[in-house]
């Protein structure tokens, strides 16, 4: 059986424009909302269009006032076992080693994914060295793509491009 989200997060229900530092974003699968930080964040048309809306970051580098969205505490701890984070993205080709999504407390254990970094669309875990499973080539920069980083009770990683594993690597 297909574990339920732990959390979803909901653009559809923000207003359009520019979005706040500050701002709640709904989780429609619990209730853990995630907070905008930062500036530069704005309502874009979604990968399903019409009325489907996502969230627009401008990017930035580490430490920047550039805009992200702060997940809600909570979601793990050192005795959660499979995981996985997805998210639609439409990269804009341009940024190098940007963390198109993240989740750890530290710089010494995280899960992340980065639309290109040295050319290639990576997943990348950190518990005691940092693991990758890197695809061949970047994320695709015209269109919206559907990446995934699975982490399997700490024993491998796997990275997904449209519902497709593109690599996986052990852990251990």
């Amino acid at each position: 059986a297909t574990p339920a989200a732990a959390f979803a997060y909901d653009f559809d229900s923000l207003p359009g424009g520019e979005i706040s530092p500050g701002t709640l974003v709904p989780d429609i699968a619990g209730s853990h909302p995630g907070t905008v930080r930062g500036t530069g964040a704005m309502i874009t048309t979604g990968p399903r269009g019409g009325a489907d809306r996502a969230l627009l970051l401008p990017g930035g580098a580490a430490g920047s006032a550039a805009a992200y969205v702060e997940m809600a505490p909570g979601l793990t701890d050192a005795t959660t076992g499979d995981l996985t984070i997805s998210a639609w993205l439409k990269w804009s080709g341009s940024q190098e080693c940007a963390w198109a999504y993240t989740l750890g407390s530290s710089t010494e254990r995280y899960l992340f994914a980065t639309p290109r970094c040295g050319g290639n669309l990576i997943g990348a875990v950190k518990l005691q060295g940092e693991q990758r499973a890197t695809n061949d080539g970047p994320a695709a920069s015209t269109r919206w793509t559907h990446v995934a980083v699975s982490l399997e009770s700490g024993r491998r990683i796997t990275t997904f491009i449209d519902g497709q594993a593109v690599a996986s690597t052990a852990t251990t």
